[in-house]
């Protein structure tokens, strides 16, 4: 099991974050939503969230997860990471 922190925040006052997404794929295969979340409020302007992830498999094989945020303009920043099962 893993925990994995994201912190995400808007550049521009007027360009407030709108959506958060965390998708996953295995061993390079077609990748899958795991959690989405609409922002509103206090969290258009800065947003922390925490995902718990459990990686499971045979040695060797890789889980990539993908953040993804998307601002009220439809600009997206996306940032992902690879754990490889030993």
């Amino acid at each position: 099991d893993v925990v994995i922190g994201i912190t995400a925040s808007k550049t521009e006052d007027k360009d407030v974050l709108k959506k958060f997404n965390i998708s996953k794929s295995v061993d390079g295969g077609t990748a899958s939503t795991v959690y989405t979340q609409d922002l509103s409020g206090s969290d258009g302007d800065n947003f922390e969230y925490d995902y718990s992830a459990k990686v499971e498999g045979l040695s060797g094989q890789t889980s990539t997860f993908t953040f993804t945020v998307t601002n009220r303009d439809g600009l997206v920043n996306q940032v992902a990471l690879t754990l490889t099962v030993e």
